[in-house]
């Protein structure tokens, strides 16, 4: 048991780094990344189709994608962005589509290196879910790892031999 609590130690130490590195990757695309308001001008649902090789088969996806216009340092930018949802049904699609009709105005964030890429989120949740994983996993094997230690090695039974 004791092996097992060192291990499990060890995986939580490992954890750790992870989490502090998605802590760093999201403190620098946070410090990097400028927020700048788009417009949606159009958007439309996409069809693609993912091939698996076990079935043999193609399993046909949708998802939402807007036709964004921003601008950044005195130019205009237009671009097609994908939407976060991806899903088997084109209604779970559509009615996304509905949130993010043309004429909102948004707000994503752009790469002043690359200004023509831009994301639509990296602060909130979805940049920090990493983190979290990390965080939640380092708590649980330290845990586990801690009690594996601590459990003293008693034998199930005692058989006397005459």
């Amino acid at each position: 048991m004791k092996l097992i609590g060192s291990a499990l130690l060890l995986l939580s130490g490992i954890f750790l780094a992870c989490w502090f590195w998605q802590m760093q990757e999201g403190r620098y695309r946070a410090a990097h990344h400028h927020s700048v308001e788009a417009v949606i001008v159009a958007n439309r649902v996409h069809k693609e189709a993912d091939y698996n090789s076990k079935t043999n088969q193609y399993l046909h996806f949708f998802r939402s994608e807007y036709l964004l216009q921003y601008s950044f340092n005195g130019k205009v930018y237009r671009c097609w962005q994908a939407g976060p949802l991806r899903s088997l049904q084109r209604s779970r699609v559509e009615a996304a589509l509905g949130e993010l009709s043309p004429g909102n105005r948004i707000e994503v964030f752009i790469d002043p290196e690359s200004p023509a890429i831009l994301t639509f989120q990296i602060t909130g949740w979805q940049a920090y879910s990493g983190v979290v994983l990390f965080a939640f996993l380092t708590v649980i094997t330290a845990i586990a790892g801690i009690l594996c230690k601590q459990t003293p090695t008693k034998p199930l039974a005692v058989v006397y031999l005459n």
